[in-house]
Formats: C-alpha cells, structure tokens, sequence
C-alpha cells in the first residue's frame, strides 16, 4: 500500500471515530448513511449506490453484486454485506439484524419515496427518526488528507489557468475556450472536472453562472473563467477575469476594486470569525465603491467532495468559520449590458487565519 492511500484509509478511519462520538452526543443508536457523497466520506467507497449502517458497535457496508469487489477493496474496515438487487430489497433484514430500537436515517438526503419504501419494510421491528445534516455538519471542517487533496485540485487549476492565457484570444469562441480549458484538465492532469465550467466574454460576463455558447471573442472583452478540478473526489473552484486588449479606464478601476474587496475578506478570515463578518468586509468595500447593486451573491462557500460542501459566507449566514474548513472567497461586480468581474480563490482556515491553495495570477491580465 502506498503512503498515499495509507494516509486515506487513516482518515476514512478517523471519520468513523468522530461520526460515532457525534453519534453519541446526539444520542442517536444508529444511523444509515444512504447519501452517495457521505457514503463516500464515511466509508471510503465510491460507487453510486450503497448503503452504510453505523452504530456505537458495529459499522457494515450493504451493496449489490455490481460492487461487491469494489467495496471490499475500498472499505476494508466496514463489513461488507450483499444487497440482493440494486432496489434493496433485503436492506430492512439486514437492519433488523443489527438494531434494536431506533434507527436514525438522513432526512435531508433521503427521497420520500425511498423513505416510504423503507419503513414499509421495516414493518415496525425499527422505528426510523428523522436527522439532519450529522455527516454534512461533520465534512465542514477537513481533516490533512482531505485538505491535500484540495490543494493538489488547487494546482491543477492554477496550471490550467496559465494554460488558458496562451490559448484565449479574439476569434476564439466561449465553447472553444470551455472544451479546451475543460480538456486540459482530464488530459493532461488526468482528474476530473468539479462541475461544468463557466466561460462568459463581453456583456455575457455580467452573468454570474452563465454557460458558454457560441459568441466569439472580441477586442475589448472581459472573459470570465470560472472552474475546478476534482481529485480523489475533493473539488477546487477557481475564478479568474481577463481583458482582451488593453482594458479600458473603467475595467481597470472595477477590477482593482474586486480585487481589493476580496483580499480584505480573505484579511478577515480566522476561526471564530462570523461568515457574514467576513461577507459584511468585501461588500461594505463594494458597496462604498458605488457598486452596492451589483454583487447580489454570496461571497463563498465551502467546499470539498461537493463543490457547495457546507455553509459559506453570504449577508443571512450564520455559520462560524473554524480551523480546517475550507472556503471560497468570491467577490464580484455585474454591471448590466457592460460586463463582470469575478476573482475567486479556494482559502484554508487556519489556526492563525488563512491559508490561500490558489495561486493563479490575481493581477489585471490583458491578452
């Protein structure tokens, strides 16, 4: 076994540790893990379907024949028992076998349908309680494989942003840019894409989450990439805004202006600060800057296995930053029929603040 995947099964180990002792202060018996994403962080595997069973006791993996080799492989220290077809049909014997009592299930990640189905089958012999966010509240804060694997995503995508700058020029279309930009990542870094990624070029940039099309890149344009990498599951999410050509007076200034408000942000994070604190500094900066209406979004989020892994920092939040979450900072300024900025970077809460994993050109860049 490599160092690499010693150090995950450590931490696939420890999580199993904090998840019971969470277990514990929440008394809560038992708890089945149904979500793809928390069945990934909790047990290690990685397949589309599966259902994991912890208790102060026991912790055991069901999956259907598609993953039986796969999940002993991946889930070495979970038991691993078979589910007799993809519909879980024996999922309610396999939980009488192990609980007594009541069963806790995650409300904000189970279907309604899957949750009738479920306690139909059950039949009375367990009773189901309803949980939320027990796992989600426990992947907030990441613990060094987790962050290593965000911070090697981070390189990639600083190294495909380098690339861009040799690729993005006028005449080249926002899709060309997206495949190509998109294509760097799989081929070349061999991960995968954290999402679709955002190219938006000329008025088009005032579009937050616009999806790239077919307009062609002009002289004068500002050009917003905003993309990720995902590797060993754990995602980065990068922004970055460029000017064709020589920017103008009125770029320069709203670029300037972003930039500053969110390297005052970034100033303000440490653990204990308030997200919407934190939110409160690039906006204040913003708004002071004659641009109060033109930044409705939120200033970040967490991330990690999910691009959105947890609460960020926005004007209604009232989440608590803390050592070792892992959050985007994202300040931006959208000026209808004129264009965008968007500078975002991917910044570790540190014991003595923050730590920034990107580190692609923040400067004005004009190609």
């Amino acid at each position: 076994m490599s160092h690499g995947s010693s150090r995950t099964s450590d931490s696939v180990l420890n999580r199993l540790v904090r998840l019971r002792e969470e277990l514990a202060r929440r008394q809560v018996p038992a708890l089945l893990v149904s979500d793809v994403t928390n069945l990934r962080w909790v047990t290690g595997f990685t397949g589309s379907h599966g259902y994991a069973l912890v208790t102060g006791r026991d912790a055991w993996l069901a999956v259907d024949s598609r993953y039986t080799l796969q999940a002993a492989q991946q889930a070495p220290h979970m038991e691993c028992k078979r589910l007799t077809s993809s519909g879980s049909e024996n999922l309610a014997a396999l939980i009488t076998e192990t609980v007594c009592g009541d069963l806790a299930i995650e409300a904000d990640r189970m279907t309604v349908a899957a949750y009738d189905d479920l306690r139909r089958r059950l039949d009375g012999t367990v009773r189901i309680v309803s949980q939320e966010g027990i796992i989600r509240g426990l992947r907030v804060t990441k613990d060094a494989a987790e962050v290593d694997s965000i911070a090697r995503a981070c390189r990639i995508a600083d190294d495909v942003f380098a690339y861009m700058c040799g690729i993005i020029k006028p005449g080249i279309s926002e899709r060309d840019v997206m495949l190509e930009l998109e294509w760097r990542i799989r081929k070349h870094h061999g991960a995968e894409v954290a999402f679709p990624s955002i190219v938006v070029s000329g008025p088009r940039s005032a579009m937050p989450h616009g999806t790239a099309t077919e307009r062609v890149l002009e002289n004068g344009d500002l050009v917003t990439l905003d993309f990720g990498a995902r590797v060993d599951g754990y995602c980065s999410d990068i922004t970055r805004t460029i000017v064709l050509g020589s920017p103008s007076s009125e770029q320069r200034r709203v670029y300037l202006t972003v930039l500053e408000a969110q390297q005052r942000a970034i100033a303000a994070i440490r653990p204990g600060a308030a997200g919407k604190d934190v939110d409160s500094v690039a906006r204040g900066f913003i708004a002071d800057a004659g641009h109060g209406d033109h930044f409705g979004h939120g200033l970040g989020h967490s991330i990690g296995l999910d691009v959105h892994d947890g609460p960020g920092m926005s004007p209604t939040g009232e989440n608590v930053l803390a050592e070792s979450m892992v959050v985007t900072v994202e300040p931006g300024i959208y000026i209808p029929d004129w264009g965008g900025i968007r500078i975002e970077d991917d910044v570790l809460v540190t014991f003595h603040g923050a730590q920034t994993l990107t580190s692609a050109e923040r400067g004005l860049l004009s190609l």
